[in-house]
Formats: structure tokens, C-alpha cells, sequence
């Protein structure tokens, strides 16, 4: 990545899902002038998830019918990066890639995530396999600064096209 001084970022809004979450309160907390607020969703400051499941998708598939079937309930999680490559659909993403990461990002982040000057809002999902209740309310306890961090109430977890719909109408005080 390059330098960030060769960007010319004005400060901005961040708004991260996930994986992406750890990645923007890291960015937020060593280039405090380049964000202004941060929506964090469903990530917590310590990562140990284990993601080779990933593994046992199914890929390629003749057709995109076909792997949303063979992905069952899964589906709705991934339909966004279905690509077709030639007369087989699969991912946009290496599934191999995807567990490395997971693994790389795995740790713990305090650090970082208490270094964030900003106003923070953290979103958690009702049914989040990322971030347990506690977790999320620790996250908010220990920012030790009076910046506007806060918890929002749970929002319903679901495939990312429900959560979409939640997501413009949630945090409007936030923005």
C-alpha cells in the first residue's frame, strides 16, 4: 500500500463491515487526520476465527443456479461475489486466499482499536458469529476518551442485502 501522504485524503467517513472493520480502526487509529467518523460492524478488537470451512465450498459450478444450490443456506452470504469464468461460475475471491487472511488477522487489537480518536459508532448484529454482546460492550467500555463512541442496539444479522436495507436507515445520527 502506498504512503498515505501521497493520497490527498480529506478526512472522511468510514463505514466497515467484518474483516475490513480491524483493517479501518487500524487506518483510523495511525492516520487520525484521515478519518473524521467510524461505523465499525460485527468485528471485535480480539480476532480467533477459524474460516476453513471455507475450503469446503463448492466451485466451480456449471451454472449459477447450480452453486447457489450446492451452497444451501450459504448462498445469500456469497451471491455478491458469484462470477462466471468461461462456462463455470465460482467466486470472486480465492478460497485459499480467503482462509490465509482470516488466519493473518487473527490476534488481538486493543491496541488499535482504543488509539482511535475519532467518533466510533460500533454495530453489532443480533445473531453475529463475530462479536459477542460482551465483547462489543468491553469495545465501547474501554475507549478511554469522550469522543462519541458508542454501541448501537442490536440490528438483525441476515444475508447482506437485508442488512443493507438496516444499514441507511440505522446510524443516521452517526453521519
Amino acid at each position: 500500500m502506498p504512503s498515505t501522504g501521497t493520497w490527498r485524503l480529506a478526512p472522511c467517513l468510514c463505514w466497515v463491515t467484518h474483516w475490513a472493520g480491524v483493517n479501518a480502526y487500524q487506518f483510523a487509529a495511525r492516520h487520525p487526520d484521515k478519518v473524521s467518523k467510524l461505523i465499525v460492524e460485527d468485528i471485535g478488537a480480539v480476532v480467533d476465527s477459524d474460516w476453513t470451512f471455507t475450503t469446503r465450498f463448492p466451485s466451480p459450478a456449471p451454472s449459477r443456479e447450480a452453486l447457489v444450490a450446492a451452497l444451501g443456506a450459504v448462498a445469500p452470504y456469497l451471491e455478491c461475489s458469484f462470477r462466471q469464468d468461461g462456462q463455470n461460475w465460482g467466486y470472486s475471491f480465492g478460497i485459499d486466499d480467503t482462509e490465509t487472511s482470516q488466519k493473518a488477522l487473527n490476534g488481538d487489537h486493543w491496541d488499535d482499536w482504543t488509539s482511535v480518536s475519532c467518533p466510533t459508532l460500533l454495530i453489532r448484529g443480533i445473531r453475529s458469529d463475530e462479536l459477542a454482546g460482551y465483547h462489543a460492550r468491553d469495545m465501547v467500555a474501554r475507549r478511554p476518551r469522550p469522543d462519541g463512541s458508542s454501541l448501537s442496539p442490536p440490528a438483525a444479522s441476515g444475508p447482506r442485502r437485508r442488512r443493507h436495507e438496516q444499514r441507511h436507515s440505522h446510524p443516521r445520527g452517526h453521519l
